[in-house]
Formats: C-alpha cells, structure tokens, sequence
C-alpha cells in the first residue's frame, strides 16, 4: 500500500508507528480546539526530553502557510518541545518560511520516505495493525453512533447532545470490549471528554465539580490505554492522592448516620460511589508493577485517613459517639478497606474496576455546594491481567519508569 493511497486514519497510524520505532510513546489523542494535532509524542531521551505534537497531513495538494500558523500557535499554548508536520505531499515556500527558526519542523513526502525506509516500516504491515476503526466492527452500534455524532455536529451549544453521546461511548467501555475500544474509540472518547470540558465545564461550582467528574473518566481511560503516567498525573491534579482531600470526601458523606447509609458501600463486595475505589485500582496496579513507593504511599494515605476521621469523630461526640451506630459503620467500612487491601497483598483480588457513570447532586448540608457520585458495580471491571493481554502494549515496570513516576507524587 502506498502512502498516497491510503486514507487519513491508516496514514496516522503508520507515523504512530514509525514514532514508536524512533523511540517516543506515542498517544493517538487529538488536543480539541485549533492546531488539529493528531499525535502527542513523548521522549524520555536526554536532549530529546519532552512533548511533541505531530500533524499527520495525508493530502493530494501542497501544505500551506495558515496549518503551519496554526500549528505554531498550539505549540506555544501548549508548551511542548516542537510542532511536527508530516505529510505524504510538499509544503509551499510560504509554510517553510514560516516555519524557519521555529520550533516547527516540516517532513514532505520525500523525507518521509526515507524514515520509513531508514527504520523498516513496511507501509503494507503497518496498517495491519489495527484492521478497522471502532464503527466498522458488525457489533457496534453504527447507525445510534452516527445519529448522536450528527446532532453535536450540528449544534455544538447544546450541552444535552454532548450527553447522550458520551454515555453511548462510556456504554462501551463498561462492556470491557477491547477490540472496539483499542481501534480508536478510547482516543475518540478521551478528546471528546477535553472537548465537553472546553465547551461547558466552566464559572459555576456546579460545572466546576461536573468538570471533576469528566476528567475523573478520563483518568481511567488513560489507564486503560496502559498511559499510566498521564493517569497518575489527572488523578495528582484532582489531588486524589492528598490527604486532606481524601478527609473532606470521607466527612461529607460521615455526618449523619442515616445519610452515610444511603451512599455507603464496601469496596470488597459491592463497589458503589467512593474515592477510595480508584485508590483500590492503583494500590493493585502498582503492586502488580512492582511500584512499591506509590503502593505504600497509597495504604497509608488509607489508613491516615481514616485514623484521622475516627479520632475527629470521637473527639467532637465523645462518649456518644463510641456508643452510636456511626461509630460502628466506620469502622466496619475501614476494616472492610483493610481487608480489600490485604486481598490484593495475596493475590486475591485482581479486579481493575470502572465506573458505569456519575451523578452531579446537590449537597445537603451546603445547597450552595454540589459533589459527584461516581457509580461502580461488582459486575463491571477487567482484571490486571486483561489489562496487560487485551488493553496495555508494553506495561513496564523499568527501574528508570517507575522513578519517574514516582516523581509525580512528591
């Protein structure tokens, strides 16, 4: 197969791999809004170190002047080390001027030939890695996918139609089906969720915690795409991984006895709407990977915690509160964690669990406030040996990539 002759999604697949054969980790995630980028690229190579973001530009006529603009300008919003176009045609003397002294490198046709070439990337294989785009497969709802699909694109104000579409994509990925969701449906749902962001999520505490929620899911797609990096890093950022947070999120749905009961839940049995359950999925990831900083940073922020909650309690009630049921529901939740914990130390529990979906609900204690309930079911996981088989390309557990990973926790 030609590069001439393939369409636009086997022609970036091909430079997805012959990045990857350069050396970099590459995400097929396109960043929404102007610039059109299609690839993220990362290195880890000293003087190479960093983020790129590559235009794959699969056309019959000349590059010109305005991409290279609006390329430029997402790099510069963006950070990132350089803006990268590769095209199967030319670009025109206006666009390599531009491109002159800027961060902005241009491949045409004839240079990529010789990429190819240089790293043996067979243009006929290398599409063959993924066969088919997520809605070519006979069991995905093509016709639902395209209706919901055409009314965003018809009016992107519409906040309603960018639900119904993202419940259809996250429908899927509960299904745990992963050869529809590796053939690009991640990446349409991950750009999707940036692009809702964007779009909707913002001013209002009630959007703001909505906005929560949405990169929350993105958090788990990331895992799901073996991106444990970018995961940690969304969850870092929604300061999962802070104590204090983690406090707030146990007082709120502690105060009252009876309002505890109608949200609670064991990890260990029948997973409902808690924070501590992607702390559960990363406490087995990371024991799986062999990643002893974040696992014991994890159990202890557990188990301070909730020592913490326990002992605030009881100061504030005092001897009232070691007699009442409250007082026995919290520490049946934290010896039920402890044994989750325990589980996962002996290999019992392997289970990796997604959310189905979240509810934004207004906070009974402060209606001025608004909290999100992630909803878990017992039903609804892949195990981390899915993960590894049907989702992740190359899980590592390298000494130098668990060092950096443990440099975004501190």
């Amino acid at each position: 197969m030609s590069i001439h002759t393939m369409d636009g999604y086997e022609f970036e697949m091909l430079i997805s791999n012959l990045l990857k054969n350069m050396g970099f980790s590459v995400e097929m995630t396109p960043l929404s809004g102007d610039g059109g980028i299609d690839l993220i690229a990362y290195s880890k190579e000293p003087i190479f170190k960093g983020k790129y973001l590559v235009q794959c530009k699969r056309w019959n006529a000349s590059i010109g002047e305005p991409v290279i603009r609006d390329l430029y300008g997402v790099v510069l919003s963006e950070n990132a080390n350089k803006g990268i176009v590769i095209t199967n045609s030319t670009f025109t003397e206006k666009a390599i001027e531009f491109a002159n002294n800027k961060n902005i490198e241009l491949i045409d046709g004839s240079l990529l030939v010789q990429l190819l070439d240089k790293h043996k990337i067979n243009t006929l294989n290398s599409t063959q890695v993924i066969k088919k785009r997520f809605d070519e497969f006979e069991n995905f709802d093509r016709d639902k996918y395209q209706y919901l699909k055409s009314r965003v694109e018809n009016d992107r104000n519409e906040k309603q139609h960018y639900e119904l579409l993202r419940d259809f994509y996250q429908s899927y990925v509960v299904q745990t089906d992963p050869v529809i969701i590796k053939a690009g449906l991640l990446d349409e749902y991950i750009n999707f969720n940036e692009e809702y962001i964007k779009r909707f999520l913002k001013k209002s505490k009630k959007l703001l915690e909505e906005k929560k929620a949405v990169q929350y899911i993105n958090g788990v797609l990331y895992l799901l795409k073996g991106n444990l990096f970018k995961s940690v890093e969304i969850f870092r950022d929604l300061q999962l991984f802070d104590r204090t947070s983690l406090y707030i999120l146990l007082d709120r749905y502690g105060q009252f006895a009876e309002h505890r009961m109608a949200v609670t839940y064991t990890i260990k049995k029948t997973p409902n709407n808690s924070p501590e359950i992607i702390l559960k999925n990363f406490y087995m990831l990371f024991t799986a990977l062999g990643f002893k900083y974040g696992k014991n940073k994890i159990g202890t922020l557990i188990n301070d915690s909730y020592q913490s909650q326990l002992q605030n309690f009881q100061k504030d009630m005092g001897t009232i509160f070691l007699n009442n049921n409250q007082y026995h529901m919290e520490m049946a939740l934290f010896k039920d964690i402890q044994e989750a914990i325990s589980d996962i130390d002996n290999g019992k529990d392997r289970k990796f669990h997604l959310p189905k979906n979240y509810i934004l609900e207004q906070d009974a204690f402060n209606t001025k406030d608004y909290f999100i309930k992630m909803n878990f079911d017992e039903s609804c996981f892949v195990t981390f040996d899915q993960l590894v088989n049907d989702y992740w390309n190359h899980p590592s557990s390298d000494h130098d990539d668990l060092k950096t990973l443990e440099l975004l926790f501190k």
